[in-house]
């Protein structure tokens, strides 16, 4: 878990679902990176979220410029998941 990464996922401004996603995210990063390879039912499993809603979110935490997604397919059950707040 990355405490740097949650405190800025909580002050994050965003829908409750995208910051739900967010503070899963940064749950599961590393303090060393701010790099995830990460599968859908670990975000499932820490959201309780659907896997369309969970690719909603991201996709729109990617569009606000806050991650970097390589959303999986279908048929892998996997994504490539980079958080960017720089220096902060």
């Amino acid at each position: 878990m990355s405490a740097r990464l949650l405190g800025m996922a909580f002050e994050f401004q965003s829908s409750a679902m995208e910051k739900l996603v967010l503070l899963a995210l940064a749950d599961s990063v590393a303090d060393s990176r701010d790099t995830q390879y990460l599968f859908y039912a670990t975000l499932k499993r820490k959201t309780g979220l659907t896997r369309e809603a969970i690719v909603d979110c991201l996709l729109k935490l990617m569009a606000s410029g806050v991650i970097w997604v390589d959303v999986g397919t279908e048929l892998c059950d996997s994504a490539f998941i980079q958080m960017h707040w720089g220096e902060e």
